[in-house]
C-alpha cells in the first residue's frame, strides 16, 4: 500500500458527485456503505482498531448513503469474529437480524446486500451467504452449495480446491449470532467465521446461498484484489460516476464491515 499511509479502507479508488456540484473522492469503505443504504438499513455499526481512529474522523456523524453509522473500537487484533462480536451487545439487545460487509471490499452488483436480506426474511434461513465469483479462491473461502441453495461447506483459505467462488456478504438472525458468541467463547481468537458456518450447518441451523453468478467481488486485503481493482477501473462499476485517470466511467458509489440492522428490526 506505500506510499499510502491511511487505512486502506480509506483509499480512494475513483471519484463521485456530491450533491451534483462537486467531485469527491470516492473510498473503499463508502461502498459497503452505500449497499446498505440501499437495501433500506439506516443505522450499521463500523468496528475499528484503536490504529484507525483516522476512518471516524473521515466519515464524520453525518450519514452516508442514508446510513447512520456509529463506531466500537475491537481493543485487540484477534480475528473477525471478535470484532462483529463486538457488535453483539448491542445488537442483541435489539434481538434484530444483521448483516455483515467488509470495509476492504468492493462487490458487484450494488444490490447485493439488499438481496441477501430479502433471502433472510423469505427462507427463514438463520444464514444467508452472498457468494460471488473469483479466480483465487485459495486466498478466500469458497462454498459448496447443493441444488436446493443450502450450503454444504464453506472453506477457509484450501491449499487447493476445484470451487472458483467465496463467500463475501453475509446476513443471520439472532439464533446464528449467540452461536457464533457461544463459538468465540471458547475458540478465542482462534475462532474462524468459516469454521463457524460449518458449525452451524452441523447443529442443523438453515444456511443457504444467494450466488451471484456473473458479479464481482475483490478483497483490497489481499495483493490480488488490488491488482484486480485496478484492471476493473478500466471497465468501471455500475452505479455513481467515476474518474480514473484520464477517463470517466460509471462505479459503484462505495461502502464497509459494518454490521447493520435492517429497518422495523431493532
Amino acid at each position: 500500500m506505500r506510499p499510502f499511509d491511511h487505512p486502506k479502507e480509506l483509499l480512494p479508488i475513483g471519484y463521485q458527485w456530491l450533491n451534483g456540484c462537486a467531485i469527491v473522492p470516492s473510498l473503499v469503505i463508502e461502498h459497503s456503505i452505500a449497499a446498505i443504504g440501499r437495501a433500506g438499513i439506516h443505522r450499521s455499526i463500523v468496528i475499528i482498531s484503536p490504529a484507525k481512529s483516522e476512518i471516524v474522523r473521515v466519515l464524520g456523524q453525518a450519514p452516508i448513503a442514508g446510513v447512520q453509522l456509529g463506531f466500537v473500537v475491537q481493543p485487540q487484533p484477534a480475528g473477525l469474529p471478535d470484532a462483529i462480536l463486538q457488535a453483539y451487545p448491542f445488537i442483541a439487545a435489539a434481538g434484530c437480524n444483521a448483516c455483515l460487509a467488509l470495509p476492504d471490499t468492493i462487490f458487484e452488483p450494488t444490490d447485493a446486500i439488499q438481496q441477501i436480506v430479502e433471502e433472510l426474511a423469505r427462507s427463514r434461513a438463520d444464514l444467508v451467504l452472498g457468494v460471488f465469483p473469483t479466480h483465487v479462491p485459495e486466498q478466500l473461502a469458497p462454498v459448496l452449495i447443493r441444488a436446493d441453495r443450502s450450503v454444504s461447506h464453506v472453506f477457509d483459505k484450501p491449499t487447493t480446491t476445484t470451487l472458483r467462488n467465496t463467500w463475501g456478504i453475509a446476513a443471520w438472525t439472532p439464533r446464528f449470532f449467540d452461536l457464533l458468541a457461544r463459538e468465540a467463547s471458547v475458540s478465542g481468537s482462534q475462532c474462524v467465521l468459516s469454521d463457524v458456518f460449518n458449525t452451524a450447518i452441523s447443529k442443523g441451523l438453515s444456511v443457504v446461498a444467494v450466488e451471484f453468478t456473473h458479479g464481482k467481488y475483490r478483497d483490497l486485503g489481499t495483493p490480488g484484489g488490488i491488482t484486480e481493482l485496478f484492471a476493473d477501473l478500466q471497465h468501471p462499476y455500475e452505479g455513481t460516476s467515476l474518474a480514473c485517470d484520464m477517463s470517466v466511467g460509471a462505479a459503484t458509489p462505495l461502502v464497509q464491515p459494518a454490521l447493520a440492522v435492517p429497518p422495523g428490526e431493532a
